[in-house]
C-alpha cells in the first residue's frame, strides 16, 4: 500500500512512524520546508514514552509535485486547512485513491464528503497523546488506539488493508461498524479539555479535580448532542479519562493537548471544528449548550488577541 500523509505534525508523523514499521510504502508531505528538511537530513527523530531516542528514514516532501502516486492519502492538516489541503491534493491523485481522516471533531469529514463524496471516504478517530518537540521530531507520550470506518464501498477494501498494517506497525487498530460511536466518545472528552488546557494554559494533569468537575459538565452537553444526532456514547467513557487525567498520582503531566498547543505558539486553534461544529448542531436541535459555548468564546477570544494578551516578558505599560 502506497500510501501519503498531508500534514506532517505530531500525529501525520505518528501515523507514518505505524504505517511504515507496519511495510507501508510511506511519504510524509507538510508546507514547512525545514521540518521536512531536518526529516530527510537524518530521519525523523522519535521520542518513546521510556526516553529512548530513535531515527526513522522516511521519504518527506514539502512540494506536491514530488509526491508520486499514491493508494490513499491521510489529512492530518489542521481542521482550518481541511478543504484548500484536500483540493491541492487531489489533482496528484488518481479517481480510486482514498481519503483517510482521522482528523479532530466532526466538522471535517462534512468538508470531505462535499469534495470527494462518501464512497472514497475513511473516516475515524484516534486515541493517543503525541507532541511535536521540534523540526523532524516527535515524542510519543502513550499507546495508540484507532477507530476507522469506509463510508462506501470502494473504500471498504482498503480500511482492512490500513488496519491490518497499523496493527503490524504497533498501533491497535479496529474496524468499526458504527465509528460515529467512537468519534463523538473521543469529542466529549476534547471538546472539554482542549479548551480547558488551552485557556488556562496548563497540562491536562495540573488542571486537577477543578478541571475534570468543569470537563464534565461541558462533555454531558456535547453527548446530549449526540444523541440528537442519533448517536448514542458512554457517558462514562470521558469521565473515567478527566478522573483518570487530573489524578494527582498518575495524573497526565507531560502531554500538550493540540489546542494548549497551538496557545503556546500562538496559532489558529481548532475550536471550530472540536467545539464550534458542536454547537452548531446543538443549536439546530434546540439544544443549550452554555459551558461548551462559554469556553469556546474563551478560547476565540485569546487566538483573536495574540499580540495583546499580557505576560512578563509585554507587561502592560500602564502598570509597569
Amino acid at each position: 500500500m502506497k500510501i501519503a500523509i498531508i500534514g506532517s505534525g505530531a500525529m501525520g508523523c505518528r501515523f507514518g512512524v505505524h504505517f511504515q514499521r507496519g511495510g507501508a510504502d510511506v511519504t510524509l508531505y507538510d508546507i514547512c520546508k525545514e521540518h521536512i528538511d531536518a526529516i530527510n537530513d537524518r530521519g525523523l527523530k522519535i521520542t518513546e514514552e521510556d526516553g529512548s531516542v530513535s531515527y526513522m528514514r522516511i521519504p518527506a516532501v514539502s512540494s506536491l509535485e514530488c509526491l508520486g502516486s499514491a493508494d490513499a492519502a491521510m489529512l492530518q492538516t489542521k481542521s482550518s486547512q481541511t478543504e484548500n489541503a484536500l483540493r491541492s491534493v487531489l489533482p496528484f491523485l488518481s479517481p480510486q485513491s482514498i481519503i483517510i481522516s482521522v482528523q479532530n471533531g466532526v466538522g471535517n469529514f462534512d468538508v470531505i464528503e462535499e469534495i470527494v463524496g462518501k464512497d472514497r471516504m475513511i473516516i475515524g478517530c484516534t486515541l493517543t497523546a503525541t507532541t511535536l518537540t521540534g523540526l523532524g521530531a516527535i515524542r510519543i507520550d502513550s499507546f495508540a488506539h484507532s477507530d476507522i470506518q469506509a463510508l462506501g464501498a470502494l473504500a471498504e477494501p482498503m480500511s482492512v488493508e490500513v488496519r491490518d498494517t497499523l496493527e503490524r506497525g504497533g498501533m491497535e487498530t479496529r474496524v468499526s461498524e458504527n465509528v460515529f460511536k467512537e468519534i463523538w466518545q473521543k469529542l466529549s472528552f476534547n471538546a472539554a479539555m482542549n479548551p480547558i488546557t488551552g485557556i488556562t494554559r496548563l497540562v491536562v494533569g495540573h488542571t486537577g479535580a477543578l478541571g475534570a468537575e468543569t470537563a464534565a459538565r461541558i462533555s454531558e452537553e456535547v453527548a446530549l448532542v449526540a444523541e440528537a444526532e442519533g448517536v448514542s456514547i458512554d457517558r462514562e467513557f470521558a469521565l473515567d479519562l478527566f478522573r483518570t487525567a487530573t489524578a494527582t498520582e498518575g495524573g497526565d503531566f507531560t502531554h500538550l493537548t493540540s489546542m494548549l498547543q497551538d496557545v503556546v505558539k500562538e496559532r489558529r486553534t481548532e475550536a471550530d471544528a472540536i467545539c464550534g461544529a458542536v454547537i452548531g448542531r446543538a443549536r439546530r436541535h434546540g439544544i443549550p449548550v452554555p459551558h461548551l459555548e462559554t469556553v469556546y468564546n474563551l478560547i476565540r477570544i485569546i487566538e483573536s488577541n495574540y499580540p495583546y494578551q499580557l505576560s512578563p516578558d509585554h507587561p502592560d505599560p500602564i502598570l509597569s
